[in-house]
């Protein structure tokens, strides 16, 4: 039996292997992946996947950055500085927030920054 640790090293190479070179997940690559996990031992298999899957997201969630804001707002200029900063490629997504009341929110992975005169109005109240 492997060892849990060794098992999500695994999963965890395998799922840095499943992006291209320009950051976007690879189909045939994840294909082949499947493959390969299929023929691991199947008392180990699921944690296996589970980890995969988890290390996926985690991979992926980190090459998206969600802006969020309450009008219109400069989202390239996040997108380039945020790239810079992190040194690789970024996806972005923008939605339309009016909650924010003038202000924008960014999330890369577990990372939230905002500045909204909401976030003021809550940092006042309390």
């Amino acid at each position: 039996m492997h060892s849990k640790r060794r098992i999500a090293a695994l999963a965890k190479r395998l799922a840095a292997s499943s992006f291209d070179a320009h950051g976007a997940l690879d189909i045939p690559r994840i294909r082949a992946l499947a493959g390969l996990i299929s023929e691991f031992p199947e008392r180990d298999r699921g944690l296996l996947l589970r980890k995969y899957v988890y290390f996926l997201e985690e991979t992926y969630c980190r090459q998206t950055i969600r802006v969020e804001c309450s009008g219109g707002c400069d989202t390239e200029e996040i997108r380039c500085s945020l790239e810079a900063t992190y040194r690789r490629p970024l996806e972005l997504i923008v939605q339309e927030n009016p909650e924010l009341i003038a202000g924008v929110r960014v999330t890369i992975g577990d990372h939230i920054w905002e500045r909204s005169v909401r976030s003021d109005l809550i940092a006042m109240r309390s």
